[in-house]
């Protein structure tokens, strides 16, 4: 009969000895493809965040449904991470390549040279 594994808590010497930190170090490789998409949709629950990613191009005027061709669902921390995330990417491609025509964009952030940097340790602008 198989021996059952014994339930371990960690140190059992006195009340001085400290948790063990474990430490993760992941490396994410490229994807086997990509899916482009010009049109992202967002959906949330108090549990996650869903993103929807389409390729839309209407040929005909008027009203179209547009199907997603992927989509990621995430954690809302996770959603908030990738927020920061993407916000300096976007600062770092415009201080390469110049500003993107995105009305929007420069409504709240303005020019490129005045973006406050995000530390994304802190997760808030330095």
């Amino acid at each position: 009969m198989p021996k059952k594994p014994e339930h371990v808590d960690g140190p059992k010497s006195g009340g001085d000895a400290k948790p063990t930190k474990l430490e993760f170090k992941l490396r994410m490789t490229s994807p086997d493809s990509y899916t482009y998409a010009n049109m992202i949709g967002v959906a949330f629950t108090p549990w996650d965040v869903r993103l929807h990613f389409a390729n839309a191009f209407p040929s005909i005027p008027g009203d179209s449904e547009v199907r997603a061709a992927s989509g990621i669902i995430m954690a809302p921390e996770n959603a908030a991470s990738l927020a920061l995330l993407l916000t300096k990417q976007v600062q770092l491609y415009e201080r390469q390549f110049g500003a993107i025509r995105n009305k929007q964009w420069r409504e709240k952030y303005g020019k490129p040279d005045t973006l406050g940097e995000i530390d994304m340790e802190q997760g808030e602008e330095a």
